[in-house]
């Protein structure tokens, strides 16, 4: 399955750790995408998977913390088929 997910912070990383760990996923399957250069470096060097979402993705899992929710611009048209989106936040 490949996987994007929009937030490479600190929930973003823990689902990137948890999904290679548990085999739901390989690397090569897993990209994320975040506002942050830094972010996007770390997790690529640290868990080898792609910075950029790519048209193959079929999930989308957009991981915000309840304190860095911003608007974000739409994702309509930036991929070749409909994928399924999923948004996960911690707090209440």
């Amino acid at each position: 399955m490949r996987i994007a997910l929009i937030g490479g912070g600190f929930m973003g990383e823990a689902l990137v750790s948890a999904l290679l760990k548990e085999e739901v996923a390989q690397a090569a399957e897993v990209a994320v995408s975040d506002v942050a250069g830094v972010r996007r470096e770390h997790l690529a060097s640290d868990y080898g998977v792609a910075v950029t979402v790519p048209d193959e993705t079929e999930k989308v899992v957009v991981s915000i913390g309840r304190t860095t929710m911003r608007v974000m611009p739409s994702a309509k048209g930036r991929f070749a088929k409909p994928v399924r989106v999923e948004f996960a936040w911690e707090g209440s």
